[in-house]
């Protein structure tokens, strides 16, 4: 009897040592994994507001200069957009190497909105730099500004988790 009660005794004993001794490196890859998923956040949220502000630099332009040169408005709104589309296609790649439901997800969801509410303003800014009608001009500014400060929030959202 007391050899059975030793076994099982050596037998605890050996499956709490390896528990011990395989949780250490699952810790770690989730640390390596949450490191890895916090910098690549953090180069889109980055990049995010380097648009933002290339975006409102324009906006600033087409508001106080009414634009005689429609046409560098255009290439400039075309240069942004492109930047928009490059980095959406980085959020989506990402996006889709994220489990389902997850934090990693839910991060990537909220720098993608982020990035759609901006290339609405910059949409607003497109339309905005034709018109010449006042009230036209007013109500477009209005969603402008609407649009940039939802980009903002939900960026402002994204980087109060880190």
């Amino acid at each position: 009897m007391k050899q059975h009660t030793l076994s099982k005794f050596y037998i605890i004993f050996i499956l709490s040592i390896t528990i011990i001794f395989t949780a250490f490196p699952l810790n770690a890859s989730v640390t390596v994994s949450n490191l890895r998923h916090e910098a690549i956040i953090k180069q889109q949220i980055s990049g995010i507001r380097v648009i933002q502000n290339h975006v409102f630099s324009l906006s600033q332009s087409i508001i106080c200069y009414l634009p005689q040169d429609r046409s560098g408005i255009e290439k400039e709104i075309n240069f942004i957009n492109g930047r928009i589309e490059t980095l959406g296609k980085e959020i989506t790649a990402y996006l889709r190497t994220t489990p389902s439901i997850s934090l990693e997800n839910r991060d990537a969801l909220l720098a993608c909105v982020s990035l759609n509410f901006i290339k609405n303003a910059l949409y607003q800014l497109s339309i905005l730099s034709g018109q010449s009608s006042n009230v036209d001009r007013n109500i477009l500014l209005e969603d402008f500004y609407l649009y940039k400060r939802f980009s903002v929030e939900t960026l402002d959202a994204l980087e109060d988790n880190f």
